[in-house]
């Protein structure tokens, strides 16, 4: 009888104890995910003076539930906290890497690989020329845009100019400004040791940077599985007749090829260095419908370097209605210089061996 007096009155004090001290410590247990230390400290002696006088654990656990539970939460909200903080801390140091030159165009180069891939998911080139990201019918009504006004643009294009020689101020102005196509004719004598087949596969054979890297965007009849880019040249050897392309995308092959195919100086000085490129060789292959190109940047300079291709230029999409389809027959030294206003399509001369790339910028 005097032991479960003495338990009952442990108990009784233990709540009373533990009463007076939820309503004393109660703000500084809980507040904004801290726990007190003093509160902690009178909990320990608490529980050192249950156990001395052998009051049962469980009774002692059910006692502090409340506690427990009021500690839990403070716990689960200072984890919240800390992940918080921590994504919060890699943004930033992103952020502030970001004005460190060559991390920008490392970022940058990345980003603009994920966007190329997402093209096939998604075409979003046409938000480049839209003034807000997400349609807004309040903006609109206030605002009032003409309509099809960058139609125009294309409407009155009957031909499509060829200059012989173009400075970068002409190209920039009557050109590239106001979205129209032109065709340079004499570009070839810029890069004429690409003009010769076999000096073109050797380069992609035996260079490392290139002959080891892996392209992205291929299309070819040669090989059903993804390898390097050396593999595929040795087989095209093998072929009679033959298609490939493929757009580099490894960094070490984009920075190799910028030095196989430099900048040509007709390209006006505001525009950045060449960001991707792509390769294009066929011989003797019949395509039986155009094939597209996905380019990913502002501005597309296409080089025929032999050979030829009937290449079309198809409006954008919400210009197709009013604007006609340009057809163009590519010559051997010819290149023609468009802008993402532009989706491109081809289709090589099946009867001659074919070799062309691409160079994009913004």
């Amino acid at each position: 009888m005097r032991s479960r007096k003495h338990n009952a009155n442990s108990r009784e004090s233990a709540k009373v104890h533990n009463e007076n001290n939820n309503s004393k410590h109660n703000d500084n247990t809980v507040n904004n995910g801290k726990v007190d230390k003093k509160l902690a400290g009178e909990v320990e002696e608490f529980v050192k003076y249950c156990q001395a006088n052998r009051v049962n654990l469980i009774e002692v656990q059910n006692l502090f539930k409340p506690v427990w539970s009021a500690f839990g939460d403070a716990f689960k909200v200072n984890e919240t906290l800390k992940i918080i903080f921590f994504i919060l801390g890699i943004l930033l140091i992103f952020y502030f890497l970001s004005y460190v030159n060559i991390f920008f165009r490392f970022f940058e180069a990345i980003g603009r690989l994920i966007m190329i891939q997402l093209l096939s998911v998604f075409d979003w080139r046409y938000l480049v020329d839209e003034r807000c990201l997400i349609p807004v019918p309040f903006f609109s009504k206030i605002v009032q845009q003409p309509p099809e006004i960058d139609c125009i643009l294309c409407q009155g294009i009957e031909k499509i100019d060829v200059k012989e020689d173009i400075t970068q101020e002409e190209l920039h102005e009557l050109f590239i400004s106001v979205h129209k196509p032109v065709i340079i004719g004499n570009a070839v004598q810029m890069w004429p040791n690409l003009a010769n087949a076999s000096v073109l596969k050797n380069f992609l054979k035996m260079d490392p940077s290139l002959s080891n890297s892996i392209p992205c965007e291929i299309s070819t009849s040669v090989y059903s599985e993804i390898c390097e880019v050396k593999k595929l040249v040795k087989r095209m050897d093998k072929f009679d007749n033959f298609f490939l392309q493929f757009q580099n995308c490894d960094l070490n092959a984009v920075k190799q090829l910028r030095l196989m195919i430099p900048r040509p100086p007709f390209l006006p000085a505001q525009l950045a260095p060449i960001q991707y490129s792509w390769i294009f060789i066929s011989k003797n292959f019949m395509l039986n419908k155009n094939k597209n190109i996905e380019f990913g940047e502002r501005v597309v300079l296409f080089v025929q370097m032999t050979g030829r291709n009937f290449i079309q230029l198809i409006p954008s999409r919400d210009c197709r209605s009013s604007c006609p389809l340009i057809d163009i027959e590519l010559k051997k030294g010819e290149a023609i210089i468009f802008t993402h206003f532009w989706n491109m399509e081809y289709r090589p001369d099946p009867k001659t061996e074919n070799i062309a790339f691409a160079l994009e910028t913004h």
